[in-house]
């Protein structure tokens, strides 16, 4: 299933590199890279050579052994020491795949291809402001997916915002946009390199890990994500049923108000959606796939880029381990900025292991692409994008003056494109169309900024490290971080002096948490030379560990200050085991490059690291729901687990969350949105027992109209800071023209609320089991 938006990828990126190579440029010069990479040879995602050095096949038997003894090791892992979850996982996993595939299927297919082409226009768009081809298919679609959000993004606010935003106008942009790219060619090209080399058989075991996400969106009509469905999939799906987004900040369901939502995500995911034409339950939970293949070569490709290329491979071994990993089937808002972080970290380094130069971008590029790499990863996720930011800013005080100065005035800009999320987040009430000049201004501020910076051609040594200035800020920004954390520390002491125990009990947790992670950075301690992977992971884990301190000091007697207490430490779950992970992943090729060791020492150490890898080291269930750290027989596991059984047990449905009765609701609504009724600013009051999905049928999330809920349990928590939960005292208030529809479940007929709504002027349109839709007389 992984072919489909990979393949359509990989043929037309070829298509569009088949022109003219360019002429002979001097050593140096002109090998601008967007994510810079080693010349040794194209990256091995779909072309050029193997990232190992094998001259000749057969040396590439010790890593084939490797795989082998990695698949039995799972193996043994998943159906011997898992007996009491596992005994019937597979057959039941695929089983359900099998039930669900008449569904599932068509949407993968779809999202898969339609996420193809917007990544493919993103491309495009990004091409043209690096002046330069893409250096490999992966580099290719990070690009992509930094100019698919800035392209959503506009789109969105200047569509959405007159209700245009349609799928045969989406579908017009991006083939104009990508036949366009013929006229850039060559659009993909790689550096030097040999013949093929190495074997297919040493991508086995990666290959069955990174499988296991698509088995379980096989199996899942809908996506698998609690949280994710309020302030993801139902903007998402107000956005494809009304082809609009009337106002800066869109929130159709009553549990999150507007500083839950992620612009960025809602633009891209959105797109997808509204050109696809599939309910946003089912292309969220599709995305997933194209989302797998983009943090698996955004992973790739960092740690290639810092460690050389067989860093890239052992890290699709690596990050399995990690909770990024384990919840790719949420597809959610979090897991997108990953590969957007990644760019823009990469961008800030500006260097590549193996070259003999260091990797730069000709003029304004780098600063302008830093911008729009930082910007989009606050537009998707603002706290990733925030740790990306603070860590891209410190990479960059490290670097040569030139790139210094493009990171710095790539920082600004990216604030300038980020307006519009702040503003949502901080409640501003506004039409869509305010936020539309954020995108050029913050990128022609980004280039105004950085200077024209060195001539292509100019350069052909590689440049010297940061000097005085730079090393002064960078240690001095370094200084106030540290500092900060042990402020922070300080103030938690001061106000509960049990704290050092708890840290200390916090410590020994996290050596039980991570044990295999902290294994494979030790490795990377003890044999990376290079410092480029530790400017990147070093401050990126210093990063989070502020923001970690942050997050637990922050008060909590404020709604920001309990939201940064309970948000910050979550997102630092995924971004510190996340670049951990990368250490790892160089750690064991650097480890695998030791070609003075005999290959049976190498293959052997490699065995053990990997085997303690894949065996489940805590006892009880697959996935402890803690755990910050899983084995891969965990993850797989889990995985299985989730595809058979389904992720919503104790709903109605385990797949589909709603039953007959929340099924023949929906249509009901569907039927008056079709007739033009039910418009998108309609709004809908739901008068039920409870808010939870398992009692009220969520309206927002499937139909994507403007719900209130009156209900016996409202609640005003982080969650549901809409303002639109409110107590059925209120119901007699609230009926009336402010509310033209109102849907009653839970109740039997003949209720007060029957009676209320009969004497405010309500008429029954349509009825099921335990529900009545009924509209405003006259509608």
């Amino acid at each position: 299933m992984s072919a489909p938006p990979y393949g359509v990828l990989v043929i037309i990126t070829r298509l569009l590199g088949s022109g003219r190579r360019p002429m002979a440029r001097p050593s140096g010069a002109g090998r601008s890279t967007f994510l810079t990479r080693p010349d040794r040879g194209r990256l091995s995602l779909g072309r050029g050579p193997s990232p190992f050095r094998h001259d000749e096949g057969e040396r590439a038997l010790p890593l084939i052994v490797v795989n082998v003894v990695g698949l039995v090791a799972l193996a043994l892992g998943v159906f011997v020491l898992r007996p009491d979850v596992l005994a019937s996982s597979l057959g039941g996993a695929l089983g359900a795949d099998l039930a669900q595939l008449p569904t599932t299927f068509h949407s993968t297919l779809s999202v898969g291809l339609g996420t193809a082409m917007d990544l493919i226009a993103g491309a495009v768009l990004v091409r043209l402001v690096r002046w330069s081809p893409y250096g490999s298919v992966a580099e290719a679609a990070l690009g992509g997916l930094i100019g698919a959000v800035a392209k959503d993004t506009v789109l969105l606010l200047a569509l959405g915002g007159i209700g245009q935003f349609q799928p045969l106008v989406l579908a017009l942009i991006d083939l104009a946009l990508i036949g366009g790219g013929f006229l850039l060619r060559p659009f993909v090209q790689g550096g030097e390199g040999g013949p093929r080399r190495g074997s297919a058989l040493t991508w086995i075991l990666p290959l069955v890990l990174w499988s296991v996400p698509v088995i379980v969106l096989l199996a899942s009509p809908i996506v698998p994500f609690a949280d994710g469905l309020a302030n993801q999939v139902a903007p998402i799906e107000h956005i494809r049923a009304y082809a609009s987004y009337a106002d800066l900040a869109v929130s159709p369901s009553p549990l999150y108000g507007p500083a839950g939502l992620s612009l960025g995500y809602l633009a891209l995911v959105g797109s997808v959606t509204t050109l696809t034409g599939l309910p946003a339950t089912l292309a969220v939970a599709a995305f997933a796939l194209p989302l797998s293949i983009l943090l698996a070569a955004a992973g790739y490709h960092v740690a290639r880029s810092v460690g050389g290329p067989a860093a890239g491979y052992w890290s699709l071994l690596t990050v399995p381990l990690t909770l990024a990993f384990l919840r790719l089937p949420d597809a959610s808002a979090t897991l997108l900025a990953l590969p957007l972080a990644s760019a823009a970290l990469t961008l800030a380094l500006g260097e590549s292991r193996g070259a003999s130069e260091t990797q730069w971008l000709a003029g304004r590029s780098r600063p302008t692409l830093i911008a729009a790499a930082v910007g989009a990863t606050v537009l998707v996720h603002p706290i990733v994008g925030a740790m990306a930011a603070a860590t891209v800013v410190l990479i960059g005080l490290l670097r040569p003056s030139h790139i210094r100065r493009a990171v710095i005035a790539g920082t600004l800009g990216a604030l300038i494109v980020a307006l519009p999320q702040v503003a949502i987040m901080s409640g501003v009430v506004a039409p869509a169309w305010i936020g539309l000049p954020a995108w050029p201004v913050g990128l022609l501020i980004a280039a105004w900024l950085g200077g024209p910076g060195p001539r292509r051609g100019d350069l052909a040594e590689t440049l010297p490290p940061a000097r005085s200035y730079g090393l002064i800020l960078a240690v001095l920004a370094i200084a106030v971080l540290i500092a900060a954390i042990g402020g922070a520390v300080a103030l938690a002491i001061s106000a509960d002096p049990r704290l050092p125990s708890a840290l200390a009990a916090s410590l020994g947790w996290a050596i039980v948490d991570y044990p295999v992670l902290l294994v494979v950075v030790l490795v990377g301690v003890v044999f990376i030379r290079s410092s480029a992977p530790w400017r990147l992971i070093g401050t990126g884990v210093l990063v989070g560990l502020a923001a970690v301190a942050v997050g637990l000091t922050a008060p909590t007697d404020t709604r920001l200050g309990l939201a940064i207490h309970t948000e910050v430490p979550e997102v630092a779950a995924y971004w510190l085991p996340w670049l951990l992970a990368l250490a790892g992943g160089i750690g064991l090729a650097e480890l695998w490059s030791r070609e003075a060791w005999p290959p049976i020492l190498r293959g052997g150490v490699a065995v053990v690291i990997l085997i303690a890898a894949v065996f489940p080291y805590r006892p009880g269930t697959s996935a402890p729901a803690q755990a910050r750290e899983y084995s891969l027989t965990e993850s797989v596991a889990s995985g299985l687990q989730e595809a058979e059984h389904g992720y919503w047990t104790g709903f109605a449905d385990s797949r589909a969350i709603v039953g007959t009765s929340g099924t023949a609701l929906i249509a009901a609504i569907r039927t008056e949105q079709a007739a033009g009724r039910l418009g998108a600013t309609t709004a809908v009051l739901h008068i039920a027992p409870s808010f939870t999905m398992v009692v009220a049928t969520p309206l927002a999330v499937f139909t994507g109209v403007m719900e209130t809920t009156a209900t016996l349990d409202p609640t005003s928590d982080i969650p549901a800071d809409g303002g639109r939960l409110l107590a059925q005292s209120a119901v007699p208030q609230l009926l009336g023209p402010g509310y033209p529809y109102l849907v009653i479940e839970g109740y039997a007929p003949g209720t007060a609320f029957d009676a209320e709504a009969a004497a405010a002027g309500y008429v029954q349109l349509a009825a099921g089991d335990g529900w009545r839709l009924l509209a405003l007389r006259g509608r």
